[in-house]
C-alpha cells in the first residue's frame, strides 16, 4: 500500500472498501462500530484499533481530525463462524 502514496487514513479505507480487500484479510479486517458521541454506525472492511494504529504509523497516514472513534470490532473470520 505504500506505493499508493496515501496521505490520509480515509484514502486507504476507501481503497480497501472499493476494491473489496477486507475479505482477503479476514483475520484482521471486519466491521468496526464507530461513534461520534451521538450516533453509531458500521464501518465495513475496517481494522481493529491496534492494527489500524500500526498501519497508519507504517504508512505515515494522517486522519481528518474528526470526533469519530471506534467502539467495537468483529473480524470477517469471526462473522463466518
Amino acid at each position: 500500500m505504500a506505493a499508493m502514496k496515501f496521505s490520509f487514513s480515509h484514502e486507504l479505507s476507501d481503497h480497501i472498501e472499493k476494491n473489496k480487500l477486507g475479505h482477503q484479510y479476514s483475520n484482521i479486517a471486519g466491521i468496526v462500530t464507530m461513534t461520534d458521541g451521538y450516533s453509531q454506525w458500521p464501518f465495513y472492511d475496517g481494522f481493529s484499533k491496534k492494527i489500524y494504529k500500526i498501519i497508519c504509523k507504517e504508512l505515515k497516514l494522517q486522519n481528518k481530525c474528526t470526533s469519530a472513534r471506534p467502539i467495537s470490532f468483529v473480524s470477517h473470520k469471526d462473522m463466518q463462524c
